[in-house]
């Protein structure tokens, strides 16, 4: 006995047949022997050839899919799935078989790492005819872009109480909303407005900034944005200093009582007036505003009624003081100076006292007789 080995090798789909012959020298020489097969393979269909992601916002992803279905009259393997971007990812990516007449789904992920369109192929190595076949991938990311107008605010010399105002403008020039989801001041002294909003690309937003200093001193802080572009939170620094006048009284005069703020004069006799000052002196930082200076006793006078101090400027305040000749004795009253000192409408006063002597007439007689 001996063993002979047919092969089938199809050259075409469907069934096939033919006839092996052995010719040989017995009776029956030539032998025939009917041989038959049918020619199958695999089909490979995508379901598209392009996938469009649109707008993806930088920072996440999006997923979408493809399908292949095959076609043939064998089982398809789907032996590896490659993409050409590391933006675009598929799964599942190898050794993926898919019988005859079935459907596969291929989920592809776009994570964009940067802005702008971005394009691949999704490649797919299989055993169907055509191998390998493609998939266009394409997505645009999108992202905002935070923009500020200032870096930094100087608000410079600003009076203790008073209020001022500086803009800073925020502008989206991005592709994607810009969403501030809040602001805030490091410093009380600074406040901000308004708080959280949306911008759309290239719209912008003004954000006001004010500056109330409560002591004469230099304050600083930071404005801190909150948002969904790269590089949140964003700071806008902020400085001032708060300048504020002083109040303070001396004099060179004998007749001053420093510690008590007090001018005595000597005895007047009822017909004189005497003179004698007081010097105000602005320590501070900004100017000095006296708006009325006013005794509350007509018999002590002060010259001028009101003044402005430039900082570390002086002036002297005139007192004079004129009994009544009306009234002899003890003299006393009060000068107020109206200012705004240390950023505040107040008030400091000045004592004031003298002794006024009546003229005394005296005659020997009551009468005269001539």
């Amino acid at each position: 006995t001996k063993k002979f080995y047919l092969t089938f090798s199809p050259n075409a789909l469907g069934a096939q047949s033919g006839n092996l012959t052995f010719l040989h020298d017995g009776e029956t020489s030539p032998t025939n022997i009917s041989v038959s097969g049918s020619g199958v393979t695999p089909g490979f269909a995508l379901s598209t050839s392009l996938v469009s992601f649109g707008n993806v916002l930088l920072g996440s992803n999006k997923l979408d899919s493809v399908f292949v279905t095959n076609t043939g009259t064998s089982t398809l393997t789907v032996s590896q799935v490659t993409s050409s971007s590391s933006q675009f990812t598929v799964t599942p990516s190898n050794n993926v078989s898919i019988l005859q007449g079935n459907t596969q789904k291929f989920s592809i992920t776009f994570t964009p790492g940067s802005s702008g369109v971005k394009n691949a192929n999704i490649i797919f190595s299989h055993t169907a005819d055509g191998s390998p076949d493609t998939v266009s991938v394409t997505g645009n990311a999108i992202a905002p872009i935070f923009q500020k107008s200032e870096s930094t605010l100087s608000f410079g010399n600003i009076v203790v109480g008073q209020t001022v105002m500086d803009t800073v403008t925020i502008t989206n020039t991005g592709t994607a909303p810009l969403i501030i989801s809040s602001v805030s001041s490091s410093s009380p002294s600074f406040t901000v407005s308004p708080n959280g909003v949306t911008l759309n690309p290239s719209e912008s937003q003004d954000y006001y900034v004010t500056f109330t200093p409560s002591l004469p001193i230099v304050r600083t802080g930071n404005i801190t944005f909150v948002h969904n572009a790269s590089g949140s939170p964003s700071t806008v620094s902020v400085n001032g200093t708060g300048i504020a006048p002083r109040f303070s009284m001396s004099s060179p005069s004998t007749y001053f009582d420093s510690a008590h703020q007090r001018i005595s004069f000597d005895s007047l006799l009822i017909t004189e007036t005497r003179e004698d000052s007081v010097l105000v002196t602005n320590n501070g930082t900004s100017t000095l505003h006296i708006t009325s200076v006013i005794s509350d006793n007509s018999e002590f006078t002060v010259l001028p009624f009101n003044r402005d101090i430039p900082a570390a400027g002086s002036y002297y305040f005139h007192i004079f003081f004129s009994p009544s000749p009306s009234s002899g004795g003890s003299k006393s009253g009060t000068i107020v100076f109206s200012h705004d000192a240390n950023g505040v409408l107040s008030s400091s006063t000045l004592s004031v006292q003298g002794f006024g002597l009546g003229r005394a007439i005296s005659f020997s007689t009551r009468s005269i007789f001539f």
